[in-house]
């Protein structure tokens, strides 16, 4: 949501929405170079691209524990996501 709407950025609803809405425990964010976006959507200019994702990378300053991932296949990130999702999960219930 955040990255495909330019009026996101200064909103003042998004402002509200961040404060209702408990803050996440981790940020994954799945990062593709912009060659490969253009490549996949046409229908959008390439420098609105470069805008969302930087948008999304400003992200990266909400929490401490973000992690980029980009270079990787799609099998190698869902198992990262999974693997540290569950090891968040195991530590939470350690207390």
């Amino acid at each position: 949501m955040y990255g495909q709407y330019p009026y996101a950025r200064n909103s003042r609803l998004m402002k509200i929405l961040v404060k209702i809405f408990p803050n996440p425990d981790v940020i994954f964010l799945l990062t593709v170079p912009i060659e490969v976006l253009s490549s996949r959507r046409k229908d959008i200019e390439r420098r609105n691209l470069e805008r969302q994702k930087e948008q999304y990378l400003d992200l990266m300053n909400l929490k401490r524990e973000v992690f980029a991932l980009s270079n990787k296949n799609i099998d190698e990130s869902i198992e990262y996501v999974l693997e540290h999702s569950w090891e968040r999960m195991f530590d939470r219930l350690r207390y």
